[in-house]
């Protein structure tokens, strides 16, 4: 049996989560680049120049970091299951989706069909991430 893995979720339609990384961000980049508060040691400015370039990198990198990344909010959906490349859906085009021999089929109004594999997914993420594009397309599983 093969190892199974997780999928890491991010729910973007809550803005409260990202609240205190744009207040971080402003506070950097107010004391860093344009030196409201004035440091002796220069270094200080400097390092929040950094951190004011590093906290949204490290915010949006997280996709990069996880092999099984999916992010959504009401309007759509990010899917990137152990590749690089992701597939982004957005719910309003999806017409049908199903979950078949572990695979998910997912298509689209336009007549585009998705085919993600996921033999090596824990079935209870398997589960969920079908449940959450039935939610939020408004679709009927058949």
């Amino acid at each position: 049996m093969k190892k199974q893995h997780r999928i890491k979720f991010d729910n973007f339609n809550g803005t409260w989560k990202i609240i205190p990384f744009i207040a971080l961000l402003i506070v950097a980049v107010a004391i860093g680049f344009f030196e409201v508060i004035k440091f002796e040691n220069e270094i200080w400015n400097k390092t929040f120049a950094a951190l004011a370039n590093l906290i949204p990198a490290l915010f949006l990198c997280r996709m990069f970091i996880y092999k099984n990344y999916v992010q959504y909010n009401k309007r759509g959906i990010v899917i990137k299951v152990k590749s690089w490349s992701s597939k982004t859906l957005t719910f309003n085009e999806i017409s049908d989706v199903k979950l078949e021999d572990e695979k998910l089929l997912v298509s689209l109004d336009s007549g585009r069909n998705h085919t993600l594999n996921l033999s090596h997914i824990v079935e209870e993420d398997r589960h969920k991430l079908l449940d959450l594009i039935l939610n939020y397309s408004d679709l009927k599983l058949a």
